[in-house]
C-alpha cells in the first residue's frame, strides 16, 4: 500500500493520496517534503483448524472417499503426518491443494474452527 508522507517539524503525517497530502501541505506546511512510501502489507490471519472439524466439512460435502483415496496416494511421510496431526494451520499448501484438485472449496474446509 503506498502513503504520502508530509514532512512537518515534529515528524510526518500520511495521506492515502497525493492530492490529500499537497492539499494538506499547501494549507498547513508550504514548502514541506513530501515523501511516497510503501507500507508493507500485514501479513494474513493465519489459524489452526481440527482434523475432526474438517473431515466433518468434507463429511458433509459428500467427498470423504475422495479425500481417502488423495491421502493413500500421498507419499509415506504424508500419510504418516496426516494420520498423526490432530489440526491443521488454514494455510497449509498441501490442504489446500487438495480441496483445489478435489473440487471443495478450501475456504469452507478450512474455515475457522469454532472448538479451537
Amino acid at each position: 500500500m503506498m502513503k504520502h508522507r508530509v514532512t512537518t517539524a515534529n515528524g510526518y503525517i500520511e495521506f492515502s493520496t497525493l492530492a490529500a497530502a499537497e492539499a494538506w501541505r499547501d494549507a498547513n506546511a508550504p514548502g514541506a517534503a513530501i515523501q511516497e512510501v510503501q507500507i508493507p502489507a500485514p501479513e494474513p490471519e493465519r489459524w489452526r483448524v481440527s482434523k475432526d472439524t474438517m473431515l466433518g466439512r468434507v463429511e458433509q460435502a459428500g467427498m470423504i472417499s475422495a479425500v481417502m483415496a488423495a491421502v493413500s496416494n500421498t507419499p509415506a511421510e504424508t500419510q504418516f503426518l496426516w494420520t498423526n496431526y490432530a489440526w491443521f494451520w488454514n494455510d497449509n499448501p498441501q490442504l489446500v491443494g487438495m480441496c483445489q484438485a478435489l473440487g471443495l472449496d478450501s475456504a469452507v474446509i478450512l474455515a475457522p474452527d469454532e472448538y479451537l
